[in-house]
């Protein structure tokens, strides 16, 4: 008899799929498909399901299924969520560190006192300060020596405000120009991303010359903007991020822009200045994860959430259709091909890579998981002297495993894969489990997302060129050519 383990079946609206426990992709089924393998899933006796639907219609429909899995189309599971992260947890064990992206955070320190900062006041990070050359330095040739294999790594700058730190900045990317011949053919990416007041056209000519990537954070017109995002002594700070985007433009620095949405901004408003701006690319990411009940005055509740993630998905759906006629560089097509390009993504079991492939450097030299989470003592996975301290790593995924139990009996966990670390740690840096009031809504999404990519991926077929035009544009290699030549 099949093993229906192996399979789950969704319901989403009018819809009925069935995916394989690794949910790489949809199949369309009927609702009595659906009812009979449901049924039999929660243990219904097989002489049951056969008297009430018949035993040739049952048959049937279990034979179809086994032969999807010997063609695999549905793909054999290899464990739970909780036993595929073992897995993964040994398998870095075993494996030298290697490290594709690092963060370093040369400043912990900002010139603006955002009110949704999730560095603390003014991006401190629980240690205001400017990373000393030395100690930056120390970094990247650390960087450099866990990624040697590598024929590609990006070294991102952030705070804080990384331009309060302009001279390390500058060291570490002509340290690059110096040193660059003894590792062959190997490229370096450098970007930062900022709140654009401190852009000069000393600065921007600098960062033209050595193919540095720049990404503002600009939230939205003056009156959404200026809402959240205010000097440290207060004052609005929209005039002055425009002036710093407007130097970019001037030496033709592709711009990408970076959103952060709250609860109470409208998306239609964000939509249309955005449209307006045509920026060369552009993501709008919540401001924190939304809890059941928010717990600041900024921050989403499930009812919004869940319109915003239908906003966005909406959006998709029509940038999808700009592309197909002939208007890729609308702004609703390049939030399609960002979010098509990222899903084609291969990624690793845990969601974006941190602590494994992505490592973040504080000023004082200890490295943590990701940016988030610098500060966190608890969250510290190695230093400069010691380097990556594989037990710690191996902790935090353990415990992350740990607080994920009801992944285990969830047809989206192979791709929600658990979410984000820092939006599970508590006040305490203690992991805990998902509400479930959001994992709905991130099966809900994820429903959504499937049947999407089922009816894209079949019209694709007649428009290959155009999508292949519009989707490799955030290629990383195609935008490491565009600003390294």
């Amino acid at each position: 008899m099949v093993n229906l383990n192996e399979i789950n079946v969704v319901k989403h609206e009018h819809q009925h799929i069935l995916v394989d426990t690794n949910t790489t992709r949809a199949i369309f089924v009927s609702g009595r498909v659906y009812d009979i393998v449901t049924k039999l899933k929660q243990g219904r006796e097989y002489n049951l399901v056969e008297d009430e639907y018949g035993r040739e219609t049952v048959d049937m429909v279990l034979n179809h299924i086994q032969s999807l899995i010997e063609k695999n189309i549905i793909k054999p599971s290899d464990g739970t969520f909780y036993e595929k992260g073992m897995k993964e947890i040994k398998k870095y064990e075993e494996e030298p560190i290697d490290v594709l992206e690092g963060m370093l955070m040369v400043s912990q320190d900002c010139n603006l006192a955002c009110k949704y900062c999730y560095g603390g006041e003014s991006g401190t990070f629980n240690h205001k300060g400017l990373m000393e050359i030395e100690t930056a330095e120390r970094c990247f040739r650390y960087l450099l020596s866990v990624g040697k294999d590598r024929e590609f790594q990006k070294v991102v700058f952030i705070g804080g405000e990384p331009l309060l730190n302009m001279k390390v900045i500058k060291h570490i990317v002509l340290l690059w120009e110096k040193i660059k011949a003894s590792y062959g053919d190997k490229k370096v990416f450098f970007t930062l991303t900022t709140n654009g007041l401190l852009l000069t056209q000393e600065i921007v000519e600098f960062f033209k010359k050595y193919g540095v990537g720049v990404a503002v954070s600009l939230d939205g017109p003056k009156q959404v903007h200026d809402q959240n995002r205010v000097l440290a002594g207060g004052g609005s700070t929209f005039d002055k991020v425009m002036q710093g985007i407007e130097l970019l433009r001037k030496y033709d620095l592709p711009i990408s822009i970076r959103t952060t949405a709250t609860k109470d901004v409208s998306f239609s408003v964000l939509h249309d200045f955005f449209e307006q701006q045509e920026f060369d690319i552009h993501t709008i990411s919540i401001v924190d994860y939304p809890m059941v009940r928010p717990e600041r005055c900024y921050q989403f509740g499930i009812k919004d959430y869940r319109r915003f993630l239908l906003q966005q998905r909406e959006i998709m759906k029509k940038g999808y259709k700009d592309i197909v006629e002939n208007n890729k560089n609308s702004f609703d097509a390049k939030q399609f091909s960002v979010s098509f390009h990222k899903s084609q993504r291969e990624q690793g079991f845990f969601l974006c890579g941190a602590g494994n492939w992505i490592v973040s450097f504080g000023i004082d030299g200890y490295i943590y998981p990701c940016n988030r989470l610098v500060g966190h003592e608890k969250f510290r996975i190695g230093d400069l002297e010691n380097g990556i301290d594989k037990e710690k790593v191996k902790k935090i995924f353990s415990d992350f495993l740990e607080a994920s139990k009801n992944c285990n009996t969830c047809w989206a966990a192979a791709r929600c894969k658990g979410r984000c670390f820092y939006e599970r740690i508590n006040e305490q840096d203690e992991m805990k489990e998902v509400p479930q009031e959001l994992c709905e809504i991130y099966r809900e999404t994820l429903a959504e997302s499937l049947i999407f990519s089922h009816k894209v991926q079949k019209e694709m077929k007649e428009n290959q060129m155009k999508m292949k035009e519009a989707i490799v544009r955030y290629d990383a290699s195609n935008m490491m050519k565009e600003y390294l030549g």
